[in-house]
């Protein structure tokens, strides 16, 4: 029998909807989200062991879902050949592409790892920005054309022109991570970026971003001309950083704050962000939350929609962190996941 066109055309509608929202990440309460970040070694400095965080395909065998690698922390470095931007991750790849390129980074045993990492259903991003670095962009038309620049260095692109720090492998998608420099050209970066994730039907792309708690972000917004203003159902997910500022868990600040980002995103149309709950995992920091306090701190979100898990700063210190002979991420994992 055939189908009426008026059924037909909501059906249709009702798959375009399920495609534009379907990379926001899911929630199991049997298979907790974690997010950690990796690249920057962050516990070294403590032990004075350059090569102390563990690499890649080893943290992938632990309870993460998405991997944040650390990071692409210059945009435009005119060192680089076409002023290709700059790669920084510590210890773990410091192998310049070639004399042509200072700062762009060529990893092929990171990119063998990213290839274990997906095939074991994880997924790997590259955040952009950090606390150094040089990022910004002066206009919106220099940060669409970034966005391809993007595509094509480390997603779905393949100009011949751009080399690849990861070879052939093609990364999951790009987190912002941006503390400083200005709002200007983020929203037309995301926007660009999303048209070029939405035209790949081959694989599945995430947008993330790592905004400061308090509401809103003094670069991401959201705020008109920011890109969670302007663009923030494009994003999949937020890891709102809880820590090192005056809205940590447990000061009073928290709950307030944690509203105002979820009454956002859960007001969003068609969908907004998921939204990640940013934890220091180096004990004594500030914003650190002890084991025995996370239980406390995910029951206030948890019923939230909009709640979808932890993020960790970062792999070094999560692995590092043992209290009661557990690792400060699998008390994460198991708090979770017993919600």
């Amino acid at each position: 029998m055939q189908i009426p066109s008026v059924v037909y055309i909501l059906l249709l509608c009702a798959t375009v909807i399920v495609a534009i929202v379907d990379d926001k990440p899911q929630v199991v309460k049997s298979d907790p989200n974690i997010v950690v970040y990796w690249g920057q070694n962050s516990a070294a400095s403590t032990y004075q062991k350059p090569g102390y965080e563990k690499p890649l395909d080893v943290v992938c065998s632990e309870s993460y879902k998405f991997i944040i690698l650390s990071f692409l922390n210059i945009f435009f470095d005119s060192n680089n050949k076409d002023n290709l931007p700059g790669i920084n991750l510590s210890f773990h790849c410091e192998t310049q592409y070639n004399s042509s390129y200072s700062s762009l980074l060529h990893c092929p045993e990171v990119a063998s790892h990213v290839n274990k990492c997906q095939s074991m259903g994880k997924k790997i991003l590259m955040s952009l920005g950090g606390s150094s670095g040089s990022y910004y962009f002066s206009s919106d038309t220099q940060a669409s054309s970034f966005a391809h620049t993007i595509w094509d260095l480390l997603l779905g692109g393949q100009k011949p022109s751009i080399p690849r720090p990861f070879n052939e492998v093609i990364l999951d998608g790009v987190d912002l991570d941006i503390e400083g420099g200005s709002s200007t050209g983020y929203a037309s970066f995301v926007r660009t970026l999303h048209s070029l994730m939405m035209a790949d039907s081959k694989k599945q792309y995430f947008i993330s971003g790592a905004p400061q708690c308090p509401y809103p972000d003094a670069y991401l917004g959201p705020t008109q001309d920011t890109a969670l203003g302007d663009a923030g159902s494009y994003f999949s997910f937020l890891s709102i950083q809880f820590y090192n500022n005056y809205c940590n868990y447990p000061s009073q600040s928290f709950n307030k704050t944690w509203y105002k980002w979820s009454n956002w995103t859960n007001t969003l149309k068609p969908a907004g962000p998921k939204l990640y709950i940013g934890l220091l995992a180096q004990t004594g920091s500030n914003g650190y939350v002890p084991p025995g306090d996370l239980i406390d701190l995910f029951n206030l979100v948890r019923d939230d929609p909009a709640f979808a898990g932890a993020m960790l700063w970062d792999a070094s210190w999560a692995e590092d962190n043992v209290v009661g002979g557990k690792k400060y991420y699998e008390h994460v994992h198991n708090v979770l996941k017993n919600l």
